[in-house]
């Protein structure tokens, strides 16, 4: 969706007017916001949709976790937990498929976080900034 603006006089200007696009948004020149900052609402949000899907159980129940909860003192599986990490990254130095990373990893479950306030506290420094596509004109190589 085109967000009609002023024409940016300068770099500056041009990438204040790309952080104040939301996801799927476009300047008249092209350059497109692929994606923004999540809030912690937003990391919040989706970590209990995901945990929800994954614990096979509903969104209203999920969210009544305490953010407190340690994610290893939870009824899941190594692989459950790995799948709830790789739901979000993948973890440093690892470059193999699901099934390479559980024979990787073992029984243990590399880079996860803590606790539940812990994982979303992550998925906000992962989401911290913005992300886009600049149009033909402005891209250079």
């Amino acid at each position: 969706m085109v967000v009609n603006l002023p024409e940016p006089q300068s770099y500056h200007e041009r990438m204040t007017q790309l952080e104040h696009l939301q996801g799927g948004q476009c300047l008249q020149c092209g350059c497109l916001v692929l994606d923004t900052a999540w809030t912690r609402d937003q990391a919040r949000e989706t970590f209990y949709r995901a945990f929800a899907r994954i614990m096979e159980m509903s969104y209203e129940d999920a969210i009544n976790l305490s953010e407190l909860t340690r994610l290893l003192d939870l009824p899941l599986e190594v692989a459950s937990l790995r799948q709830l990490r790789n739901a979000f990254w993948i973890p440093d130095g690892s470059l193999s498929t699901p099934e390479g990373r559980d024979l990787e990893e073992g029984d243990l479950v590399s880079q996860l976080p803590e606790t539940i306030g812990q994982f979303i506290s992550k998925l906000t420094s992962l989401h911290s900034g913005m992300s886009y596509v600049e149009c033909s004109g402005h891209w250079t190589p």
